[in-house]
């Protein structure tokens, strides 16, 4: 597998530390196409929407709800499907 983006949390404002996960668009395994809408997150100022810049396959390292802190991964776009069985050290979003 191998990784070919990944979404970081960006510093939108200097105050925040960390954002809102509101919505997910996507689900593990989804395949996607560039500029795909991922995800809407709030900070204390405004929401953000998060598009792909490549396309792949979801494998998502948040749900929603979660308060993320900025500079966190919080998807990668991988270059083949998740496999049954497949592990890391992060929790994957289980529908």
């Amino acid at each position: 597998m191998k990784v070919k983006e990944s979404i970081i949390i960006p510093k939108d404002n200097v105050n925040d530390e960390y954002v809102m996960i509101k919505n997910i668009y996507v689900s593990n395994n989804d395949k996607i196409k560039k500029n795909t809408l991922l995800i809407d997150y709030e900070t204390s100022k405004a929401n953000f929407e998060v598009h792909s810049n490549s396309e792949g396959f979801i494998k998502l390292l948040c749900n929603e709800m979660d308060s993320v802190k900025v500079g966190e991964k919080i998807i990668e776009i991988i270059d083949e499907p998740l496999t049954i069985g497949h592990s890391d050290n992060v929790s994957i979003k289980q529908e």
